[in-house]
């Protein structure tokens, strides 16, 4: 409640990220897409959906993909910085959706990617001392909630994210 968001992409992950984001009652919410069109439409339908739920974010935002020095200020004010962008994946594992200068070690880096396991970009955050999270529990999440939709049973959380994390690390490209 009341933090403040710098989300890369705005393709479908980052369109039910930005839903949950709100309905988590956010403060404020910066977004960046190499298409500055999808991220203003991304921006335009958090903000019904912000007015929807009686919820107005403080600060709702686009960015210039190409824009380091502002993008470098939005993040020295933000908590996590999320990174809904397949750059980074197992096919391109060595890019990395923003410069790395423009982090700082005061915020959570969220990438949604979880194969690689450890992405070259938070492998980066970490060395800069931020903290960081990968994919693997989104993943978990939606494989628990197809479960009991098409069994109807629950599974323990932690069992399943356990052996999810067994395979993708097993089976992760990297």
């Amino acid at each position: 409640m009341g933090k403040k968001i710098f989300l890369l992409g705005s393709g479908g992950a980052a369109r039910a990220i930005t839903i949950t984001l709100i309905k988590e009652k956010i403060s404020e919410l910066y977004l960046i897409d190499l298409d500055k069109n999808k991220a203003e439409s991304l921006a335009i339908r958090a903000d019904e959906i912000s007015k929807k739920i009686g919820h107005t974010l403080f600060n709702l935002e686009v960015i210039e993909a190409n824009d380091y020095q502002k993008m470098k200020k939005m993040v020295n004010k933000i908590d996590i910085l999320v990174n809904a962008t397949p750059v980074g994946m197992y096919s391109n594992p060595n890019n990395i959706p923003i410069p790395i200068e423009v982090l700082n070690p005061h915020i959570l880096v969220y990438d949604i990617i979880n194969n690689p396991y450890k992405t070259k970009f938070l492998q980066l955050a970490d060395q800069l001392g931020a903290e960081t999270l990968n994919g693997l529990p989104m993943l978990a999440y939606q494989g628990i909630e197809a479960f009991r939709r098409w069994t109807g049973k629950d599974i323990l959380v932690e069992l399943f994210k356990k052996i999810a994390r067994k395979y993708v690390e097993e089976y992760s490209f990297i």
